[in-house]
């Protein structure tokens, strides 16, 4: 049995299992039906049937370094550390795989100081979170909106955006203020 803290309040789960695969991941997202694991600086794993079944090396389009991971579909949106630039890879696990290829088109206004992303599984849409906790919203590799939270208090520092396919929306965390933003 492990005991999982949630807000102060204890859970019980009798069907979780460590399972040692001898190595540590930056990032973790679901892929297809199987799990994305990352690796910095490059590596990629697929985790299924309780086992690493495949590690691909992925070609860098810079070395500035990612700093947050989403995925839609078969595709993997990774966002580069400070510049704001979302890396996308089609179907990185294909042997013929096409060559990552920056998402936000050239011209357009890119989020500095960009710490978190997330794709909504509902839209496409891609969400990027910055430090000045300011969401930057995309459509296509298009900027759509920049969307300025009113909420009280005022966030101190947003860290992480989360979706999921079973949500419409995204959350943000903001452990610095013991909240999730909904």
């Amino acid at each position: 049995d492990t005991d999982v803290g949630i807000s102060g309040n204890s859970a019980r789960y009798n069907n979780l299992e460590k399972i040692d695969v001898g190595q540590a991941f930056s990032f973790a997202v679901p892929l297809s039906n199987n799990l994305a694991l990352f690796t910095k600086p490059d590596q990629l794993s697929i985790f299924a049937d309780n086992q690493i079944k495949q590690t691909v090396s992925l070609e860098l389009l810079n070395q500035d370094g990612f700093v947050s991971l989403s995925s839609f579909g078969d595709n993997l949106y990774f966002l580069e550390k400070d510049a704001g630039r979302v890396v996308q890879y089609k179907q990185p696990l294909l042997e013929n795989a096409v060559q990552p290829s920056y998402w936000i088109r050239t011209k357009e206004k890119k989020p500095s100081g960009a710490e978190s992303i997330t794709v909504l599984k509902s839209t496409g849409l891609v969400y990027t979170l910055t430090k000045d906790n300011s969401i930057w919203r995309y459509r296509d590799g298009v900027f759509d909106a920049l969307i300025e939270l009113s909420i009280f208090p005022f966030p101190k520092n947003l860290m992480k955006l989360v979706s999921s396919p079973s949500f419409s929306g995204f959350a943000i965390l903001e452990p610095a203020q013991e909240r999730i933003v909904l």
